[in-house]
């Protein structure tokens, strides 16, 4: 599991999950435009997601899981938002 911060552009809310995309600064400060997949919308709505959790334009920083192949993207996990309050994408494990 990795932790960066990011600048949310856009986000999508379809029936079956929820997709994130994010532009990521690079080592010369080029920005890279990232993929990160979610859970459906009735699992995040569980777990305190709302239609109005995210707003394009917001800083945001996610703890996802990387794709293998080392392509920009993955699932994401958790989300800090600018006010630095936390929403989970998946049950936190203990220990």
């Amino acid at each position: 599991m990795k932790l960066r911060r990011w600048f949310l552009p856009a986000f999508l809310c379809v029936a079956a999950l929820v997709c994130l995309w994010v532009m990521v600064p690079g080592a010369q400060g080029k920005m890279t435009e990232w993929g990160l997949e979610g859970m459906s919308p009735s699992y995040l709505g569980r777990r305190g997601w709302n239609s109005k959790t995210l707003t394009p334009g917001d800083k945001i920083t996610i703890v996802y899981y990387p794709l293998k192949d080392g392509r920009p993207g993955g699932f994401y996990v958790r989300v800090t938002l600018p006010d630095g309050h936390t929403v989970d994408a998946l049950p936190q494990r203990s220990g």
